[in-house]
């Protein structure tokens, strides 16, 4: 990665303003500006702070990065991971917290398999045969009907994966909920998810 990339990487996942980055490191705003359009490069020593400061590997800073993108967005979003052989809730929308009653932020860091239902359970299985959590580059869509405490929800999702290192990344899973009530033989004929890009 070079340095203007670097460099807006810490700023989104630090959610930094360039100002704000600036003064931590004892630069100017147009000095931080001139680094993220690769018109200049800091220099030796401003390197060896910026990683001191900022020190964190492309893995981690890619996973920060997501892991806020998906907290703040406003509509039903998730990243999952492989962890102890189950699919892992690594971070959940703010939005979702607050209304749905599938998953909420007691979920984040636990197994989410098993708590959704049978059919979403599938399509996790489908994740894995596909090598999304892998490192492989998956987007795939499909409908879906999740089923927890007895109540249903319907709707349709978007799974892409997030390369974090060769063989490893994570999933990130937006959703949209339907208002229409679907029944279960229905959704069952949509459930497979559709893989449309590697």
């Amino acid at each position: 990665m070079n340095w203007a990339d670097r460099i807006r990487e810490i700023r989104f996942s630090e959610n930094l303003k360039q100002d704000v980055l600036a003064a931590q490191l004892g630069v100017s705003q147009g000095l931080v500006s001139q680094w993220e359009r690769g018109a200049a490069v800091p220099k030796p020593a401003m390197q060896a702070l910026i990683e001191e400061r900022f020190g964190l590997s492309q893995r981690q800073l890619t996973l920060r990065a997501q892991r806020l993108s998906v907290q703040r967005c406003p509509n039903i979003a998730g990243l999952l991971r492989v962890k102890e052989g189950e699919v892992w809730l690594d971070a959940l929308s703010a939005f979702t917290d607050m209304d749905s009653f599938l998953v909420n932020s007691k979920d984040v860091g636990t197994s989410i398999q098993g708590k959704l239902g049978e059919l979403i359970d599938q399509q996790y299985v489908q994740l894995r045969d596909v090598g999304a959590f892998d490192g492989e580059n998956i987007l795939g869509i499909g409908r879906f009907i999740a089923e927890r405490d007895g109540r249903q929800l319907f709707g349709e999702t978007c799974y892409a994966t997030v390369v974090l290192a060769p063989g490893e990344s994570v999933v990130r899973v937006d959703s949209r909920v339907s208002t229409r009530s679907v029944d279960r033989e229905t959704a069952v004929k949509y459930d497979a998810l559709e893989i449309i890009a590697r």
